[in-house]
This record gives C-alpha cells, sequence and structure tokens, in this order.
C-alpha cells in the first residue's frame, strides 16, 4: 500500500436529514402538488447591478435569516477575491434553530468539493460548480423548525471579498413531524502520520453519512490514492466496510504524474539532464478558455516540487514555442500567447525529501515481509 507525505483537507458530510424520493430531482415532481411557499433571500436590490455583498479582511456577515419552520432548497454563491486563495479564505457557516455553534462550517471551495483553495468544474447531483469556479450552487435539502442563520466570513489575511448570494428555501405553514438536520465540518492536518490511519470521521446519534471531499497537497510528486479505507459502525472493532483505496472510494483510479508528463517511476530511472522540465501549457481541449479581460485567465498549473537553500532565487519562464496542435485557425501557423499573474509557492512539511523517500520504500519492504 502505497503512501506519499500530504495534507489532507477534509470535509466531511453528515446528514441528519430525512431525504426526498429521487423523483423530486426529475421533472415527474412537477407533476404533483409540493407543500409550502417558495422564498428566497439574496443580495439583489431593485435600484442597480451592484448587487453583491462586500467583505472587508476579517469580516462576518449574516446574509440570512429564515424564519421556520422550513427547508432550504438551493444556495447559489459567485464570489469573488483578489486574494488567489479565495475559496479557502471565504467561510460558509449555517446555524439550525437558535443554536450558537454551526452546524455547516467550512471553506465555500471544500464545501463544493474542490480543496487546497483551488478552482474547477464540478457536476453531481447534490453540488454544481461552473465555469471554472465562478458559480457555486448546492442542492442539499437542508430542514430546520424555528429559524436557519447563514453566514460568510472572509478570513483573508490580505484582501477584501464580495460574493452574490441566493437562498431559496420553502416555508412550511407547521412544523415536520420529523425534522433531521444537515451538516457538514471541515479538518485538515497538516501532515498525516506516516504509516498511521487518517480519521476522517466520527459521528454520534441516528442519521446518514453521505459523504467526504478528501484533498491533498502531496510532499513528492506522486499518487496518494492507495490507502484503503475503513468503515468502523457502532462500535465496532473490525470494520465491516473495507475499500479497495481511497482512488476507488471517490470513483477514480491514478497514476503517478509530475510535470513533464512522465511516472515518476521512469523519471528515478532518468539522468538529471534527460528528464523533461517542459511544461506545456495547451488545452486540448478547449474547455474553460473564459477570459476576463480585466483580471486574464486564473488557471493554475502547478510546475514542481523544488529545494531551496538560505539565499536570493530567480525564476524566470521561457516560451519557447507552440504546441503543434495550437494554431490559428485563419492563418495555419501557430497561435500562442503565455503570461504569469501570481507565483505561489507552498512548504512541504518535512526538510529532507530524499530521507522521507528512503523512509517510505522500507516501510514498503516491511509490508511486503509481512
Amino acid at each position: 500500500m502505497k503512501k506519499s507525505k500530504t495534507i489532507f483537507l477534509i470535509l466531511v458530510l453528515f446528514l441528519l436529514i430525512s431525504f426526498l424520493p429521487l423523483r423530486s430531482q426529475t421533472l415527474a415532481a412537477l407533476t404533483e402538488p409540493h407543500e409550502g411557499k417558495s422564498m428566497r433571500a439574496s443580495s439583489g436590490n431593485p435600484f442597480n447591478n451592484a448587487d453583491s455583498a462586500k467583505f472587508d479582511i476579517g469580516e462576518t456577515k449574516t446574509i440570512a435569516v429564515l424564519k421556520g419552520p422550513g427547508k432550504i432548497t438551493h444556495i447559489c454563491l459567485i464570489p469573488y477575491s483578489m486574494d488567489i486563495r479565495y475559496p479557502q479564505a471565504l467561510v460558509l457557516r449555517i446555524y439550525w434553530d437558535g443554536s450558537e455553534i454551526p452546524s455547516v462550517e467550512t471553506p465555500f471551495g471544500d464545501f463544493f468539493a474542490v480543496g487546497n483553495g483551488m478552482r474547477a468544474i464540478v457536476n453531481s447531483l447534490p453540488v454544481k460548480v461552473s465555469s471554472y469556479g465562478r458559480g457555486y450552487n448546492c442542492y442539499w435539502q437542508m430542514p430546520f423548525q424555528k429559524e436557519a442563520k447563514i453566514t460568510i466570513t472572509n478570513e483573508s489575511d490580505k484582501e477584501t471579498a464580495s460574493c452574490y448570494y441566493q437562498i431559496d428555501w420553502v416555508k412550511f405553514s407547521k412544523v415536520p413531524e420529523k425534522v433531521m438536520y444537515f451538516h457538514a465540518s471541515y479538518h485538515q492536518e497538516y501532515s498525516p502520520e506516516m504509516g498511521k490511519p487518517y480519521t476522517v470521521f466520527i459521528g454520534k446519534g441516528k442519521g446518514h453519512y453521505v459523504g467526504t471531499v478528501l484533498s491533498s497537497q502531496n510532499g513528492i510528486g506522486h499518487w496518494f490514492g492507495e490507502g484503503d479505507d475503513f468503515f468502523y459502525i457502532d462500535g465496532e472493532e473490525t470494520p465491516s466496510i473495507i475499500g479497495t483505496g481511497t482512488e476507488d472510494y471517490i470513483n477514480e483510479a491514478g497514476e503517478s504524474q509530475i510535470a513533464g508528463g512522465y511516472r515518476v517511476s521512469l523519471v528515478n530511472q532518468l539522468p538529471t539532464e534527460k528528464v523533461n522540465k517542459t511544461l506545456d501549457f495547451f488545452n486540448i481541449y478547449q474547455k474553460d478558455e473564459h477570459e476576463d479581460y480585466i483580471y486574464g485567465q486564473r488557471r493554475e498549473r502547478k510546475i514542481g516540487l523544488f529545494y531551496f537553500n538560505p539565499g536570493v532565487h530567480k525564476i524566470k519562464l521561457v516560451c519557447i514555442g507552440a504546441n503543434p496542435l495550437s494554431f490559428n485557425p485563419e492563418t495555419g501557423k501557430p497561435d500562442y500567447n503565455l503570461s504569469a499573474d501570481v507565483l505561489s509557492i507552498r512548504k512541504i512539511p518535512f526538510e529532507n525529501m530524499d530521507a522521507w523517500i528512503k523512509e517510505v520504500m522500507e516501510l514498503e519492504k516491511i509490508k511486503e515481509q509481512k
């Protein structure tokens, strides 16, 4: 079972909630009467197009107080900040029925299944992220008896932020007989202990555990997803559910890659001068190519792992040519341009990468002998 040094960022979704039938997510629901009155809380105003709420550095604002009984059916958030990690810096909190402790407390990005302050498109039944991270939509059903309070906090220490929002909900005339609540919590560990299982979630009471958003920052250019998943239910000492790997739990099967497109196992066999260090930024699928004419395109590309000894370092980006598939449709000639807006550097959680890799290999040998 391969392991790599990682920073785990965990968002656990724990629903103590009564679900509607799946048909409620289809057009068939339109043929049936619905209980309650449709309501909305939003940042919109009828006077001009300046509809977004503004957040100073460190500021918290209550964006909605919904008087129940009721049920939230849709949350739409369109945030923006010059802090490139704003999906991590903006935090969503939801409080049920006057509680002072939030039942939902997560960064925007992680709540919508994109960790590490990154941006990406997500298309799933409960959450959807569109326009490469510009629009967040949540369709989890969130019932409450008396009141729902929703707040947003800008936890960035660098930049202000703004957010357009719409909260669609249904107001009921009476409290439902059974109300179970939606919960989502965020955890992170820097860094997980090598060889020790990482506890994702401990829940008590009756409810439905519906999923986890798992994000990592690897200390080496290697796939981290070989660790198996274990579920211990109602005090079990032996897990009743055992998986075949983190990658399979998240519906994926990965392979190790580093900048340049090589498998790590092959790169380790090559002399340094023969390793391809060229980064290709061309998008052959032509997806998410929207350009913001003011700020440009906020697309990120990792450029590798490096040692930096004490002192001054210079990084030089040189465009050496175009991908063969990149051409101007009118002239048929190569068509390319390149600029870099932001350089983001993250420190890995150990000093000697080579020593750590050696330790991992020794652990692998011990496991194979067992």
